[in-house]
């Protein structure tokens, strides 16, 4: 289909290049429908779906009776486990060791990014986030969670000025830090965008690496 589209869209021979992309799609019942997708640009800061700093869950978050924080090993490794770093963010990322100027004041942030691989999935690397990010990552740790007991629409979220890294942070440890009616904690899933100048990158790296 990609194909035949992109056939199309050349045989127009249009003033302004186009190229198609897939959006691969979820429903309430997949396997990965407990991540968030945080779409981020080439220095790693949070850009939202239409770059304009806003990310959004697309289903209902159903929290039992009694909300709970996982916090046994097996359970939160069954709730990531479709859900882990790229090849390329481990064997050629890598973790950068960075000095944020806000790990004084944020020490759950410097572990946050010397662990990164362990809590996250997808493409991405390690970034610090604005002043401007950093305020709005204390006012969601402020405020708390944004999930009750029942099923609800989470509200769409500001991560502008935040780096991927650390909105993931602000969803899953202060925003949604309750698990679901299926025992499966909120994750997080950091993606450059299919047809990006970073996707031609990665798979640059990796056919080196192959």
């Amino acid at each position: 289909c990609k194909r035949h589209i992109d056939a199309q869209l050349k045989a127009m021979q249009l003033e302004v290049p186009i190229d198609s992309i897939i959006i691969w799609t979820r429903h309430d019942r997949s396997p990965t429908n407990n991540a968030m997708v945080i779409p981020i640009d080439e220095n790693n800061m949070c850009i939202g779906r239409s770059g304009g700093g806003i990310i959004s869950y697309d289903f209902d978050w159903c929290v039992p009776d009694g909300p709970s924080i996982l916090t046994n090993p097996r359970k939160i490794a069954l709730s990531r486990k479709l859900l882990k770093p790229s090849k390329w963010s481990t064997h050629v990322a890598g973790i950068k060791d960075l000095d944020c100027d806000y790990y004084g004041d944020h020490p759950d942030l410097e572990d946050w990014h010397q662990n990164a691989h362990d809590y996250m999935g997808g493409d991405f690397e390690n970034a610090c986030s604005t002043a401007d990010g950093i305020t709005k990552y204390e006012a969601a740790k402020t405020a708390g969670s944004v999930v009750v007991p029942g099923c609800q629409q989470i509200p769409p979220i500001d991560c502008g000025g935040m780096s991927g890294v650390d909105a993931c942070n602000m969803v899953k440890k202060h925003m949604v830090p309750y698990a679901n009616a299926d025992g499966k904690n909120m994750e997080c899933w950091l993606s450059y965008g299919k047809g990006t100048n970073m996707d031609r990158q990665i798979e640059s790296d990796l056919n080196k690496n192959n």
